[in-house]
């Protein structure tokens, strides 16, 4: 969730500034790194620390063991990453602020301004806003909610990224594609 974010940031940043090298965003090693590194990281200590928090804390539920305060091995991982996430939200919107304002009132660009600004808010709904439903799990409600909206990242982020990219569409649509 926070890579993503970072990377939404870079990108929206990279829009407010001509650069003369293009870089989409964090190097594809930087992000392995931090993207498994950090959780192995957490993992690892929280193993050591306390091995019995990991398993069947009661006689229903296989999860972290509330014992010793072990659940917060994930729950303070995740306030934190949500933390974060709002602060590039709004980075991002400030950064995007200035662009919005300078463009021109054409059309085709007050549309393209939309799908930004809307892929921004999806962005944020998709990386963060499921979670918060994640630490509150008092009832089987907001437990299956949070389940099926988690499972339901990857397809959100394919709509994001591609089926509400032009490029993407562009080139699906080029009927020379389907030519034999």
């Amino acid at each position: 969730m926070l890579l993503e974010a970072i990377q939404l940031y870079l990108l929206v940043r990279r829009l407010t500034k001509v650069q003369v090298i293009q870089r989409i965003g964090l190097p594809r090693p930087l992000l392995y790194l931090i993207g498994y590194g950090v959780p192995l990281v957490i993992v690892g200590i929280s193993a050591l620390v306390f091995s019995d928090g990991y398993g069947v804390t009661d006689a229903k539920v296989c999860w972290l063991s509330r014992k010793r305060n072990f659940n917060w091995a994930l729950t303070g991982p995740v306030i934190a990453i949500l933390g974060l996430n709002w602060i590039l939200f709004c980075a991002t919107l400030w950064s995007l602020k200035s662009t919005l304002i300078s463009m021109k009132s054409g059309v085709s660009e007050s549309k393209d301004t939309r799908v930004i600004v809307f892929k921004i808010l999806a962005q944020f709904v998709i990386l963060g806003c499921t979670w918060i439903l994640g630490l509150y799990q008092t009832n089987l409600f907001f437990q299956i909610l949070f389940i099926v909206l988690n499972s339901q990242q990857g397809t959100f982020l394919f709509i994001v990224h591609c089926l509400l990219n032009k490029e993407v569409d562009s080139s699906c649509m080029d009927p020379c594609l389907y030519k034999q």
